[in-house]
């Protein structure tokens, strides 16, 4: 058996020297999101939370850190103190990293080891890939310890696998879909000239296009329903750190349509260790009859298609007919919501279990939810090899 030990860190001040070694194990995992960081951490804590309730269980073996939980603290109704990731609609700064070559159901103990070393009762996780290796890991580890939790789908999210194969990935696709394309580009090339910009790193001009990309989305139904980024006090700060931090890394993905020198649309991604995630799209809204957005998607899949080491592109957002088209597959996002103190609040959460459907039926609530739509380009993958295709624990969004 493997000899791990276990480090609590407790407040951002005592991440920061550790996050060289942060790092490196967010390298050796499975987890391809550049947000889940040290760097990344500390600034969606420093932002969104008081920095002094951020804390983190480690498990490290000889100094080398093999699986960590970022944590920050809160309590739910005033009562229940809680543990979750430092996630919220803006940014995801939270997942499991796991060392891909540990003894996953080892470590996996001593994270719940280390947990139960906090002050909390539950710990609630979401967005979480449910289907990862790592996640399945965690939750036997719970089913082993006998800690009473609960596992929800949130949504579904498509993806497309870069197979390098553009033509049979176009033979894949509906007709509608090739023929819709075929038309709305020729539409916007009869009024000027079409491009793709593709932006990966830091520069002095990075600020400014951002702000002129929020512009457009402001413009948009997210500015008239106040979910806009430049219609949330301080947002645009975050977002232009956010993307500064990444682009030092040379993570940063940012794609740009522009009808002469004007831009119409905007897709800011993340891109890492093979995979591209689709944080935020818009479009300018007098260009929306010209299907800008799927222009836009069209030209970065192609280029995606020419970088040998790309791998997926991941839609990052719940399953609709708009990324179905594109998608070869789809993986499951959900929740964990898990008793880790007290045997008590275990039971208490078993209760929980049994009263929330009659709850959820007696407020009428038990409608079946909208169809997830099938990947449109899901025939793609009839031309994968062995190697090509990911496992599900390379699927990866965090």
């Amino acid at each position: 058996m493997t000899s791990y030990q276990i480090r609590i860190i407790s407040g951002l001040d005592d991440l920061s020297p550790l996050s060289e070694q942060w790092n490196d194990l967010w390298q050796r995992s499975e987890t391809h999101q550049p947000t889940v960081m040290a760097e990344l951490i500390d600034l969606w804590c420093r932002s969104f939370a008081n920095e002094n309730l951020f804390q983190a269980v480690v498990v490290e073996s000889g100094g080398v850190f093999i699986a960590t939980l970022p944590l920050v603290s809160r309590r739910k109704l005033g009562i229940f103190p809680i543990l979750k990731f430092p996630n919220n609609c803006w940014s995801s700064a939270g997942d499991l990293l796991l060392d891909a070559n540990c003894d996953r159901n080892e470590a996996c103990h001593a994270l719940l080891s280390g947990l139960e070393q906090l002050d909390h009762q539950f710990v609630v996780f979401d967005e979480i890939n449910i289907e990862s290796d790592r996640w399945v890991s965690f939750f036997r580890a719970l089913a082993d310890r006998k800690k009473e939790y609960r596992i929800s789908k949130s949504h579904t999210v498509g993806i497309t696998n870069i197979l390098h194969n553009w033509k049979q990935y176009e033979e894949s696709w509906s007709g509608n879909h090739r023929r819709g394309l075929k038309k709305s580009m020729r539409r916007l090339e009869k009024t000027g000239e079409v491009k793709a910009v593709r932006i990966c790193g830091d520069s002095d001009e990075l600020k400014s296009i951002l702000r002129q990309c929020y512009e457009i989305e402001d413009r948009s139904w997210k500015g008239e329903t106040g979910g806009s980024v430049l219609s949330t006090p301080g947002m645009l700060d975050f977002m232009i750190q956010e993307a500064t931090l990444v682009g030092q890394k040379g993570m940063l993905d940012l794609w740009l349509l522009k009808l002469d020198d004007r831009i119409i649309a905007f897709n800011y991604c993340h891109y890492a260790k093979g995979t591209s995630f689709a944080h935020k799209i818009s479009f300018d809204p007098d260009f929306k009859n010209f299907g800008p957005g799927k222009l836009l998607r069209l030209f970065q899949l192609q280029e995606m298609h020419s970088d040998p080491q790309a791998r997926i592109f991941d839609s990052y957002g719940v399953m609709c007919k708009a990324n179905a088209s594109w998608s070869t597959a789809t993986y499951s996002m959900g929740k964990l919501v898990a008793a880790t103190g007290s045997p008590y609040y275990g039971q208490l959460l078993k209760a929980m279990k049994v009263t929330r459907p009659c709850v959820k039926w007696l407020k009428g609530g038990c409608e079946m939810p909208p169809e997830t739509p099938e990947p449109g380009a899901r025939r793609y993958l009839e031309t994968a090899t062995d190697q090509q295709l990911p496992s599900a624990s390379q699927i990866d969004q965090s």
